[in-house]
């Protein structure tokens, strides 16, 4: 049951409801600046209660800020350091500042759309996208512990994304890149550019991680470089993996593993520690305007990620499946490895088609040897 009622304020008169919750207990929501507004709560919340998602009002009467500390400890029980760490910089940077101290029932659709949309005329997609994550992202925490029955976040569109494009190396020009490099940079190179490691997964092996017996790599772990720092974690989405390495990888590998103990890096920088993404004056800008002065045609804004790109275009264009080429990736499923290298898969179809086209022509082939039936004709 519920009753209408008013009560003044310095503003003027103002309207209040009385009601009593699913477990029995009565309390009110103040602040109506009419009657019928009143009303129409009253008829809403009987709504939501009939259909199960009703809310006490109190419960949602918390600031956006308050959900931050156990959203983000679910990120970093769930996540390595390189996930979550951009996250809790969009959260101080650009979310808190405007939404922290907001109520979340007070939050609408309508107020972050226009948010995002400010943002985006001098932030990053990049930005955008994941600032929308966060506020999303809490206000589903928000709606899992029953403090709001719907996220306003959830129609909420970020600016078009670009599909940057992709960059795939042949194996001349990877042949190219590492003849440019010194020996274990070489092997560095080769191991990426065929295996499809990561780089934070590559610089954080250790020697105990290589087998050159039965030619595989453990990857357990992740050297990411964040903020100019190198932080060892998990790998992406907490998967651990064995890939598989050429003979030819391993014979490079093998000379950097003699005489260390299996908990030696492979790779260090000097004086130690671990090597860190390539910076815009180090070895790996070197080789690559090495490699440009010789060949135009060679991406001159190539970045070791894309030599991951180039390990899938190797690994596909030899006839992998898409199966072989997600567990050698260390994608969390097929779907996300045809999402990313689809075309690679598409440039097949000529040939898979030609295949089924030969395959017809001899099943034609074998029909008019053998002859074709005769067709019975019944008299009308």
């Amino acid at each position: 049951m519920a009753t209408v009622s008013y009560y003044k304020t310095k503003s003027g008169r103002r309207w209040q409801v009385q009601y009593t919750k699913p477990d029995g207990s009565r309390t009110r929501k103040r602040g109506f600046p009419t009657k019928a507004e009143a009303q129409a709560w009253i008829e809403d919340q009987g709504v939501a209660q009939r259909k199960g998602t009703w809310v006490d009002p109190a419960l949602s009467n918390i600031p956006l800020s308050e959900l931050w500390d156990p959203w983000i400890a679910i990120k970093k029980m769930r996540h390595g350091t390189s996930t979550w760490k951009p996250l809790d910089s969009a959260w101080r940077t650009h979310v808190k500042p405007r939404w922290g101290l907001t109520p979340i029932n007070q939050i609408t659709t309508e107020q972050l759309q226009t948010w995002i949309v400010d943002l985006s005329e001098n932030k990053s997609v990049t930005i955008v996208e994941r600032c929308l994550g966060v506020i999303r992202g809490l206000l589903e925490l928000a709606v899992t512990n029953k403090r709001l029955s719907t996220n306003p976040a959830t129609a909420v569109h970020c600016p078009a994304r670009k599909r940057p494009k992709q960059v795939f190396l042949s194996l001349e020009q990877l042949e190219a890149l590492a003849s440019k490099c010194s020996d274990d940079k070489k092997a560095l190179v080769w191991l990426l550019g065929t295996s499809g490691c990561r780089w934070g997964e590559a610089v954080g092996l250790t020697v105990g991680d290589v087998n050159p017996l039965r030619g595989r790599i453990s990857v357990t772990k992740s050297a990411s470089t964040v903020g100019g720092r190198v932080v060892v974690g998990a790998t992406k989405g907490r998967r651990d993996r064995v890939i598989a390495a050429t003979p030819a990888v391993f014979e490079l590998l093998v000379p950097l593993m003699a005489g260390k103990s299996p908990d030696c890096l492979l790779w260090e920088k000097r004086g130690g520690g671990h090597l860190t993404t390539p910076s815009k004056r180090s070895w790996w800008h070197s080789a690559v305007d090495a490699c440009v002065a010789e060949d135009s045609s060679f991406p001159s804004l190539l970045t070791p990620h894309d030599l991951r790109h180039t390990a899938a275009s190797l690994l596909i264009s030899n006839g992998a499946s898409v199966k072989v080429v997600q567990a050698q990736l260390g994608h969390a499923s097929a779907k996300e490895t045809l999402d990313i290298y689809s075309g690679l898969f598409d440039e097949d179809l000529d040939s898979v088609i030609d295949a089924v086209g030969r395959a017809q022509r001899a099943a034609g082939s074998r029909r008019k040897n053998k002859g074709e039936p005769k067709v019975s004709q019944k008299a009308d």
